[in-house]
């Protein structure tokens, strides 16, 4: 019985280090995403800039919708209903305005 609890905690370890692992790899995506729009912004591109947000924003909320679509704990449905009550409905019926590809104006600056 030891065995399956030393194995079980192991498991337990290696999902854990697994999850950060994604963690930290969404947090640098973000920050890389920041960094860009700060870039955008400090070139004074700031069309560039509505637009890419508007592109990051559709394409969270597809991603989202489609985690909605599958199977998510309670807890989360509710965090997200708590903080935006009509998030939850929105994202029921989403469709992304961008699809899988988009374009990128050059700022020039």
């Amino acid at each position: 019985m030891l065995g399956v609890r030393e194995g079980q905690r192991a498991e337990f370890t290696d999902a854990a280090v697994k999850i950060d692992s994604v963690q930290a790899m969404l947090a640098f995506n973000r920050l890389e995403d920041e960094r860009y729009w700060k870039n955008l912004l400090e070139k004074k591109c700031f069309a560039q800039a509505a637009r890419a947000l508007d592109v990051a924003r559709d394409k969270d909320t597809e991603l989202l919708a489609e985690f909605l679509r599958g199977k998510l704990d309670r807890g989360i449905v509710k965090y997200i209903n708590d903080r935006d009550p009509a998030l939850i409905g929105e994202l029921r019926t989403f469709k992304s305005r961008y699809g899988n590809s988009w374009t990128e104006e050059d700022c020039g600056r």
